[in-house]
């Protein structure tokens, strides 16, 4: 995956946490891998990333999620900088 193609990837993810749609969100992951959003637990595979970013949708409701950069790690994979601080007005 190119430069490029990494970007639209993100923004794709990210406009899908802005949708409201858990579903959307854990389409995004392959089945056995997990998700862990800020200081919680893992989340283990597609059924539980999509409870968790539930959870997460029905806690912040009018959270406006913005990709503030996005990097590779040979180590961890692929890194989403998200910011968490913006709401919708």
């Amino acid at each position: 995956m190119d430069t490029a193609q990494l970007r639209e990837f993100a923004t794709r993810y990210t406009a899908a946490w802005c949708s409201q749609d858990a579903a959307s969100v854990a389409a995004f992951f392959a089945e056995g891998v997990s998700l862990k959003i800020n200081d919680g637990s893992p989340s283990l595979g597609r059924t539980a990333i999509a409870a968790a970013a539930q959870d997460f949708m029905t806690d912040f409701p009018d959270r406006v999620v913005t990709m503030d950069g996005v990097s590779v790690d040979r180590a961890c994979g692929l890194s989403l900088d998200l910011d968490r601080d913006k709401h919708a007005s």
